[in-house]
């Protein structure tokens, strides 16, 4: 009896735990985004939309630089560390050092712009900050550490909240940008002095690029991928008004954190995905689709409530409906996504995302102009079905 119940309470504590890394986990990813439309919605609420479109054109440019400056470094350090977990500690530093070359290259075309010296250096010491905070990603994620990736985005977020307060007479968006600044800093700091045991982050002007080359299909996929999220937004600058721009970006935001929904529960179990058989993954992704199918209802109706009530932004039924096939299929094909990484079929998947992003490129220059937002946005529910049925049928065959 004593055996039975002590079974009975492992199995238990089993699922708590289970549980609680998928709550830390939603929360890590989650809190970054949340934070950010906290801040635009007190930007668009007491400036008007214009501010924050105006800024949102610099922010796109950047987080696409800091991107590259990472070059695959999550999902490839990943993999290393479960191969070899007693080295993790070299190849995190090879990876710093390999990927500083980036901030280097950077800086020097920042510095060729010919902008004003207060935002050249604004927009270097921005990427450099957050090229030192998001190099501690892999770290987090393997360690689980979650509870202090959440401390430092609700650290930043905070800060760049009463600054805002603050300064509210003077705000800009070039004041924006140094305020965004000041909070990777914060952040960096405060993730640095955590690891400081496990790693430092030494950058040393060396030029191997083993590192880059061994995880450049990782960067190509992210990249690929950070592009088919960000296009539209990329090409809504040349197309819509900083009032459209500011508002579309809202809704993405808002849908894209609904999509990784999924990825906040399989998060806390990724290296046992990369030990799952096809017939489990496509069990987990019929789960997961099921999931979906019953919660998005539910965070696109708050999604309209919150765009309409807060943002004075005219949600349609038509957005709700191309809103919810938006994020459904992300939710089934996901996990497909994880199986052909553990084939070492990152090439397939680097092809589908290119495809898509080409097909963007293509597209919405013709689609914003003449169908606007609701036109753009079932554009991308259709090609996220076709992904969906694309990346199950690389997975299995």
């Amino acid at each position: 009896m004593k055996r039975l119940q002590l079974t009975e309470s492992s199995i238990n504590s089993k699922h708590l735990s289970r549980v609680k890394q998928i709550i830390f986990s939603g929360l890590n990813a989650a809190v970054s985004p949340i934070s950010s439309l906290l801040i635009s919605y007190i930007v668009v609420h007491n400036y008007g939309p214009n501010l924050w479109g105006s800024f949102i054109k610099q922010l796109l440019w950047l987080n696409v630089a800091a991107h590259v400056a990472a070059f695959g470094s999550k999902e490839f350090l990943i993999r290393k560390f479960a191969n070899d977990p007693s080295a993790y500690y070299q190849c995190w530093q090879n990876s710093f050092n390999a990927r500083f070359n980036f901030i280097i290259l950077f800086a020097l075309a920042i510095l060729l712009l010919k902008l004003n010296t207060q935002t050249c250096f604004t927009l270097i010491g921005w990427l450099l900050c957050r090229f030192i905070y998001q190099s501690y990603d892999p770290l987090i994620a393997w360690h689980r550490k979650f509870s202090v990736n959440i401390l430092c985005e609700l650290a930043g977020g905070l800060v760049i909240v009463l600054m805002i307060l603050i300064f509210k007479k003077y705000l800009s968006a070039l004041l924006l940008l140094q305020l965004f600044s000041l909070a990777e800093f914060l952040k960096f700091a405060i993730v640095a002095i955590y690891f400081r045991i496990d790693v430092t982050p030494l950058p040393k002007f060396t030029f191997d690029f083993t590192h880059l080359k061994d995880s450049s299909f990782f960067f190509l996929i992210g990249f690929a991928g950070l592009l088919h999220s960000r296009v539209d937004q990329l090409i809504a600058t040349k197309y819509l008004l900083p009032s459209s721009l500011a508002y579309y970006q809202i809704l993405m935001s808002l849908l894209l954190i609904f999509q990784s929904i999924a990825y906040f529960v399989i998060q806390p179990f990724l290296k046992n995905l990369y030990r799952l058989h096809i017939d489990s993954i496509k069990q987990l992704g019929i789960k997961l689709f099921i999931f979906g199918s019953l919660v998005c209802p539910f965070l696109l109706l708050g999604a309209g409530f919150i765009l309409s009530h807060f943002y004075s932004f005219t949600f349609t039924p038509f957005l709700l409906i191309a809103g919810y096939f938006f994020v459904l299929p992300f939710f089934y094909y996901m996990p497909y996504i994880y199986y052909l990484y553990k084939s070492q079929k990152e090439s397939n998947v680097l092809l589908v995302n290119l495809t898509i992003v080409l097909l963007n490129l293509l597209c919405l220059p013709f689609i914003f102009p003449k169908f606007g937002l609701e036109g753009a946005l079932t554009f991308s529910a259709i090609l996220q079905t076709i992904q969906a049925f694309t990346f199950r049928i690389l997975a299995i065959k």
